[in-house]
């Protein structure tokens, strides 16, 4: 079993503690008297509980660590428009990482907006700053839709090889072996997206990012630099490297406007999976209508045991027709049926907040204000999204009225 980062620092300071005693008896067999003798290895016990302690603590309880490091970072301290700024910008990649990755998944979820990273803490010693992925079951807010666990797990496993990207970075570009660590190449693509990102700009104040995951040691940690980010952004300008291309058609479900990466589900010609759409070199005039979107793309790509997994759009074409979660029709924009969620009835998009539930409420006297105020995630123009879905499907909704009444 590996040990854990508080293990080893652990280990470090009963080494010192040994010496501390070894030193004594030696001095004691000796009759001599030496005062302070043992001061150093003191020091070195202090800064160990005091810097690599916490940081320690800090990874184990964490996704993923980042240490900034630069010009405007000293002794542990940084402007707190510093501080906000290296937050957000973890917050965001982590949050492009998992909407990719549920894009991608088996599962009809899609990442909501407000599941946030949690920040677990900060330490000392440069900038220090921990991010873990939250639990799975929201149970304590209702109106999120649950994860499914495997999603959360690649989520969380994607956000922690982020950690790894630095160990592959050389000055021609990025070593063939990363293919190895991380083999599937539309998850791959994402972690060096974030991971571009994520490195310093020579702008920033901040020269240097450690980034850490637990079960990685100290010695592994490699930082990003400016020079990195060149790199990394080389890289993923020319992610595909296959020449074979390929013509499918899907449901986009999660957009990356910045990397202008797309995930799509519910492909048709390889058995509903699912897959990652580069289109940089692809003229579109409203992105945000891609989504939910069926899309026909032409492209190069990378497969996964034959089958397509990245690709690199020369050709795109749009279905007007929004599809919901399953790939199905949507006929009312903001109203999805998802399996597994709220019974799979209609509910407002980002909630589990079925439409039966509002229609009742309706009728039971509660007004749109009493509405938005019961429910803080809706917003007015689901209501009318909701009231537009029950004059077109009053028998369905009647039904599950009954139902629920009398379950």
């Amino acid at each position: 079993m590996t040990d854990s980062w508080v293990d080893l620092v652990e280990k470090k300071a009963q080494i010192i503690i040994d010496q501390i005693v070894a030193s004594r008896v030696l001095l004691s067999r000796n009759d001599v008297q030496a005062e302070g003798i043992d001061r150093p290895y003191l020091d070195l016990l202090r800064q160990l509980y005091q810097e690599e302690y916490p940081l320690a603590q800090l990874i184990d309880s964490s996704d993923l660590v980042a240490r900034f490091e630069g010009r405007k970072i000293t002794d542990g301290s940084a402007p707190t428009k510093v501080v906000a700024f290296v937050v957000s910008k973890l917050r965001t990649q982590i949050q492009v990482i998992a909407k990719a990755m549920a894009g991608l998944s088996s599962s009809d979820v899609r990442w909501p907006d407000s599941l946030d990273p949690v920040l677990t803490g900060i330490a000392r010693g440069s900038l220090v700053i921990g991010i873990s992925i939250p639990s799975s079951r929201m149970e304590e807010d209702a109106q999120l839709p649950a994860i499914p666990d495997p999603v959360m797990d690649s989520v969380r496993d994607s956000v922690r090889r982020v950690a790894v990207v630095a160990q592959y970075v050389r000055d021609d570009g990025i070593d063939a072996a990363i293919e190895q660590e991380i083999p599937d190449p539309a998850i791959r693509d994402t972690v060096l997206v974030a991971a571009s990102n994520l490195a310093p700009t020579t702008q920033s104040g901040v020269d240097k990012l450690m980034l850490y995951e637990p079960g990685i040691s100290d010695k592994q940690a490699i930082p990003l630099t400016p020079k990195s980010r060149k790199i990394l952004r080389r890289a993923v300008a020319q992610p595909v490297k296959a020449s074979d291309t390929v013509t499918f058609s899907g449901v986009v479900r999660a957009i990356d406007l910045d990397a202008k990466r797309f995930e799509i589900r519910h492909i048709k010609e390889i058995d509903g999976d699912s897959a990652r759409c580069i289109y940089r070199n692809v003229k579109v005039d409203d992105e945000l209508r891609l989504l939910d979107r069926e899309v026909c793309v032409h492209g190069r790509y990378e497969p996964v045991d034959g089958r397509p997994r990245l690709i690199e759009v020369v050709k795109l074409e749009v279905n007007e027709t929004k599809r919901r979660a399953d790939g199905e029709p949507q006929d009312i924009l903001g109203i999805e049926s998802t399996p597994g969620v709220c019974g799979g009835e209609p509910r407002i998009v980002r909630t589990r907040i079925a439409v039966w539930i509002l229609e009742q409420a309706r009728r039971l006297g509660a007004s749109e204000e009493d509405l938005l105020q019961a429910y803080p995630a809706l917003r007015a123009a689901d209501l009318t999204n909701a009231w537009t879905y029950v004059r077109s499907h009053q028998q369905e909704i009647e039904e599950q009225i009954r139902a629920n009444e009398d379950a």
